[in-house]
């Protein structure tokens, strides 16, 4: 709350881990994820073929400045 601009009520929820359409808690309870947008995915969580690319993108160049 120190850091984040108060427009909206936050819920007591950590995720810990995402597979597929679902994030999981710190407890393992599932919850479908149909919020789209905001950085999601649209392939999924943990999403194999993605985090394949990504790993071999990273290997080869992650970021580079557009200065």
């Amino acid at each position: 709350a120190e850091h984040l601009l108060q427009v909206y009520r936050r819920i007591p929820l950590v995720f810990a881990r995402g597979d597929g359409s679902y994030l999981f808690d710190t407890d393992d309870r599932p919850y479908l994820d149909f919020d789209s947008g905001r950085g999601v995915a649209p392939l999924g969580h943990a999403n194999p073929a993605v985090a394949a690319a990504v790993a071999a993108q990273a290997r080869t160049l992650i970021h580079t400045s557009n200065l």
